[in-house]
């Protein structure tokens, strides 16, 4: 048995790849390839140390008797910051289930990302686009510490920036510890209005896939007036409603970054990761020559674990 685990990034088509998995389930089993679906509250208690509800939720697809078992949450990207975790969990997997295992990703253009999540993130928090572009920089990635007060939630959230920095170290540690692992690493942005092919075709699943999400089923990017007010709405939710009301017009006017700005914040964000983008491609994407990268230097500081703990 394969088991293929899709760990995002979030933004690079993560929603339309978990939509056409759940409307194909039926067909997918009858092409060999059972899909997980709900796999975000198997992931936050991993993410939090205990990875029991992964590795049952694994358990429960593999007794069905598939070749392959496909597992996509995006919020599994915070294992590349937490990488300690990733091992145990590989591991782990290896002695209950298979030691076939497939670790994908999707890397998208840092100036779409960073928009298009930054429109996203209004939806349940607040935040300042500033201070996320200036930690995009800084740390190659923004992280969200304890988003939710509610408990079995994510207790973070990692989205990265610096795909080549800390995807690439990933998965250095990854190659070091179990040379056997696959590793993979997709372009969302070649990949056009399907998200997912290539995973999809390399797991010989592409031909059970006949049902496709419908447009108001994708995850689509809020305006920027809706953007402003739900950041605004988000911040009212914990100050008293006289001073939410006083601050309202400030925090929405500063949500809305003017369009040569934003062009600009673009510009430096391309100017910054796009070589790293190339270079990540080259030695980890499917066709790539260099076999998953297996000679390629690791990129970053080995204390891995150690970053990137810091809230918003």
């Amino acid at each position: 048995m394969e088991i293929y685990l899709h760990i995002g990034l979030a933004k690079t088509g993560t929603t339309f790849i978990q939509t056409i998995c759940e409307k194909n389930l039926h067909s997918l089993l009858s092409h060999g390839c059972a899909y997980l679906p709900r796999s975000h509250y198997a992931c936050w208690p991993l993410l939090a140390g205990d990875p029991g509800p992964a590795l049952e939720q694994l358990e429960r697809a593999a007794a069905i008797g598939t070749r392959a078992v496909f597992l996509s949450c995006e919020d599994y990207a915070a294992l590349a910051f937490h990488p300690s975790l990733a091992l145990d969990f590989i591991d782990r997997i290896k002695a209950r289930l298979t030691k076939d295992i497939t670790i994908a990703v999707h890397i998208r253009r840092q100036d779409e990302l960073f928009w298009s999540l930054y429109s996203t993130l209004s939806i349940n928090m607040f935040t300042e686009p500033f201070y996320m572009f200036h930690e995009a920089l800084r740390q190659g990635y923004y992280c969200v510490v304890n988003t939710h007060d509610r408990s079995g939630l994510a207790p973070y959230y990692y989205f990265c920036f610096d795909h080549d920095r800390h995807l690439g170290h990933f998965f250095n540690i990854l190659r070091s510890h179990d040379p056997d692992l696959r590793l993979r690493i997709y372009d969302y942005d070649a990949e056009g209005r399907f998200p997912g092919r290539q995973l999809f075709q390399e797991m010989g699943a592409l031909p059970a896939l006949k049902q496709l999400p419908a447009p108001e089923e994708e995850n689509r990017r809020r305006s920027a007036d809706q953007t402003a007010a739900g950041f605004s709405e988000n911040f009212a939710k914990l100050v008293p409603a006289d001073f939410a009301q006083e601050a309202r017009a400030l925090i929405e006017a500063r949500a809305v970054v003017p369009e040569g700005l934003r062009r600009a914040m673009s510009r430096v964000l391309m100017d910054r990761f796009s070589d790293g983008n190339d270079r990540l491609l080259q030695r980890f994407a499917p066709d790539s020559p260099a076999q998953d990268g297996r000679d390629a230097p690791s990129a970053a500081p080995a204390d891995a674990d150690a970053r990137g703990r810091g809230s918003v």
